[in-house]
Formats: C-alpha cells, sequence, structure tokens
C-alpha cells in the first residue's frame, strides 16, 4: 500500500508541476523531475522539503492568478499546508523520542522483559505518537483534496 501510495503522489505531485509550466508560472524551485525526488526522500527531511514543495504547488495552483501572472509567489499559503507541518514534526519528534527511550532501555537493561515493561509505562505516549500519526494523515487528505479542487480550478479542469 505504502508504494502504490508513493507512486500515485509521485504522478500527481509532476503533474501538476508539468501544469504549471503550462500557466507559465515560472521561475519554479521544483521542476517536475524534483518532486519526484522530493517524494522520496521527503521522510528524510522530516517533512521540511516537502512543505516547501507544497507551498510552491498551492501558489502555483491559484485560480484567481492569471496565465503568465509574474506575482503568483506573492500569493497566500493555505493554513492546511502549516498544519501538516506542524503536525509532521510533532509526529517525528514523539516516534523519535519513543524510539530513543525503548533503544537506551533496551541498551541498559538487555531483556525484552524490561523493554517490555518500560513501553507498558510509556503506553500513554505509544497512545499519543499513533494519535499524532492519525492527525497527520488526516490533514494530509485535506492538503491533497484542496490542492486537487484549487489546481483543477486554476487549469479550468473543474
Amino acid at each position: 500500500v505504502g508504494i502504490a501510495t508513493l507512486v500515485v503522489q509521485i504522478i500527481w505531485t509532476f503533474r501538476i508541476a508539468k501544469n504549471l509550466r503550462v500557466l507559465a508560472r515560472q521561475p519554479l524551485a521544483f521542476s517536475p523531475g524534483a518532486t519526484i525526488a522530493i517524494n522520496i526522500l521527503g521522510g528524510c527531511t522530516l517533512g521540511i522539503l516537502p512543505y516547501f514543495m507544497w507551498r510552491e504547488l498551492w501558489k502555483g495552483s491559484d485560480p484567481t492568478a492569471a496565465a503568465g501572472d509574474a506575482t503568483w509567489k506573492q500569493r497566500p499559503v493555505g493554513q492546511i499546508v502549516h498544519l501538516w507541518l506542524a503536525a509532521t514534526l510533532v509526529t517525528v519528534g514523539v516516534s523519535f523520542g519513543l524510539g530513543v527511550r525503548s533503544a537506551v532501555t533496551r541498551i541498559n537493561n538487555g531483556s525484552n522483559a524490561s523493554l517490555a515493561k518500560q513501553l507498558d509505562s510509556q503506553f500513554g505516549f505509544v497512545v499519543a505518537a499513533g494519535i499524532m500519526g492519525i492527525v497527520t494523515a488526516v490533514l494530509f487528505v485535506g492538503l491533497i483534496r484542496q490542492l486537487s479542487a484549487r489546481h483543477m480550478q486554476a487549469i479550468h479542469e473543474a
């Protein structure tokens, strides 16, 4: 499922970036080819590089900007893009903290029983990481829906 999602996301962002060229949104910081690399390596950058890509795609997909409008980069970015980045960073932080604590417990005590006891005592932390993962996923779906609708209006497909 993860690989299929990645492939669809790559194709989708590639097409949006390509359409922005047709709308004469120049210069683009992220070419259609760069969106492929960003989607593949985005997790390695804690979501920051994808955030910059989403911002540019959002601004470039403004349906009120005429083709060739040079002011497209000064357009505002939707709050959903910022919320998605914040949720992504919190999710990474909580998950990383949980992983580090588990690894330290494993190294110090060396037994599966102590690791299980530590995870049991950290149940709230585990639940928080799960909830943040769900919140991030819901925000991402919202981002996709809003950006798609916006872009379809910009290219007069809606």
